[in-house]
């Protein structure tokens, strides 16, 4: 990581990478593993796309942008898992 000014603008990106990213990641796994129907599954599943951006976003050479993805990555873990979770639970025709 280089060591300089930090940018609000490139920290504002990085989490919006990872926000667009992690969402369409999460509506691919989300359709996946509505098929498996198993909510602990779809809740690990849906939230696989946030944890992998982390590890991406510990690798970014800009300390500014690679915080701006780890902070939209941890939202899109979260929120991804959740959203897996309710949907599996809520879904009809079991």
């Amino acid at each position: 990581m280089t060591n300089g000014e930090f940018s609000k603008g490139r920290w504002a990106g990085g989490c919006l990478v990872a926000f667009g990213v992690g969402c369409l990641l999460n509506m691919w796994a989300l359709a996946v593993t509505l098929k498996i129907n198993v909510t602990v599954i779809s809740a690990i599943g849906c939230a696989l796309p946030g944890v992998i951006m982390m590890i991406v976003a510990k690798r970014a050479e800009r300390r500014d942008f690679g915080n701006g993805m780890l902070i939209g990555a941890c939202f899109m873990a979260i929120g991804g898992g959740i959203c897996g979770a309710i949907a599996t639970a809520t879904q009809v025709g079991h």
